[in-house]
């Protein structure tokens, strides 16, 4: 699109879902609201570019990610269709919770959650790695 810069803004906050570090689209074009200019993570920008197809208009900035509510506070077990993944309770502050892949581990052993839906792949956020700046799983099957 010409009205995206593909790039890297490590001290921009995403306009979405608000989390810094991530962001690597700059875009002013359909997917924003008129005169607005926004800072995406790849979840955000997916999202926004999905309902951009079903031509659905542009949601405000500020979107915040789908996370289901009865799962915030919780340790979480979710089944991917390739994996499962062990979430610890989050932290009051931060929400940065430990995770663990069981079949073959991870990277990385701190996250935060970005989406965590059924039928949704998980997107998070490792915050104990300098060479992962997101992780997406495979679909989610189940949430326990």
């Amino acid at each position: 699109m010409g009205d995206t810069s593909r790039g890297f803004w490590p001290k921009e906050n995403c306009s979405d879902c608000g989390e810094v570090g991530v962001v690597f689209l700059k875009h002013w074009g359909p997917l924003v609201p008129a005169d607005a200019i926004g800072f995406f993570c790849v979840f955000c920008w997916n999202e926004r570019e999905k309902d951009c197809k079903e031509g659905k208009e542009p949601k405000l900035l500020g979107v915040k990610p789908l996370i289901e509510e009865c799962f915030t506070d919780k340790e979480i077990k979710a089944t991917t269709k390739t994996s499962i993944y062990l979430f610890g309770k989050p932290t009051e502050k931060e929400n940065i919770r430990t995770v663990e892949k069981v079949n073959n581990g991870l990277p990385f052993n701190l996250c935060r959650i970005i989406c965590l839906k059924e039928k949704k792949p998980i997107y998070l956020i490792p915050v104990d790695s300098d060479k992962w700046l997101y992780w997406i799983t495979s679909p989610v099957l189940k949430i326990e």
